[in-house]
């Protein structure tokens, strides 16, 4: 999963991404797999370079924050596998999820706005409204650690200390 500060994406890319979205969407062939990838990528790559917005996550404590509450989760609500905080987003890989998602994600990210808002002395808004999502069925363990790891240099959370 992928999940991101609230911030407004430059019109050129919130358009290149639609496009990307609304071609998918109207043609059933692209549904999937494929579809999804290449739109995560973009999306993935825009989150990766901005270079505007806020950069809450880099402050030590929002993200040491942010680690303490994935972990709290870890063994009740899902099993987490691997992590990355990003300056404005945080990639995670979590299996065994014991309630809907969309459930676990408004925990977490209330939470964490919450004392995230708190600790900046700040008001408003602090992550975006949705997040990104995809079940990987096969060869899980490898795609995740390959992907984070080869892109962040994360490993898998046993080995963290």
């Amino acid at each position: 999963m992928t999940f991101r500060l609230k911030i407004q994406l430059p019109e050129d890319i919130a358009d290149k991404l639609n496009k990307i979205y609304q071609g998918n969407k109207n043609n059933p062939s692209n549904l999937g797999w494929g579809a999804y990838s290449e739109y995560f990528r973009e999306y993935d790559s825009f989150l990766d370079f901005i270079k505007s917005g806020p950069k809450y996550l880099s402050d030590k404590k929002i993200a040491n924050m942010i680690i303490e509450s994935l972990h709290f989760r870890n063994g009740r609500e899902y099993e987490l596998v691997c992590y990355t905080i990003m300056s404005n987003h945080v990639h995670m890989v979590v299996l065994n999820t014991s309630k809907y998602l969309f459930k676990i994600m408004h925990s977490l990210k209330r939470y964490t706005a919450f004392e995230a808002n708190r600790l900046l002395n700040r008001e408003g808004s602090f992550w975006q409204r949705e997040y990104t999502d995809r079940i990987i069925r096969n060869d899980w363990k490898d795609w995740s650690y390959s992907y984070l790891d080869d892109k962040y240099k994360v490993g898998p959370i046993d080995n963290r200390t």
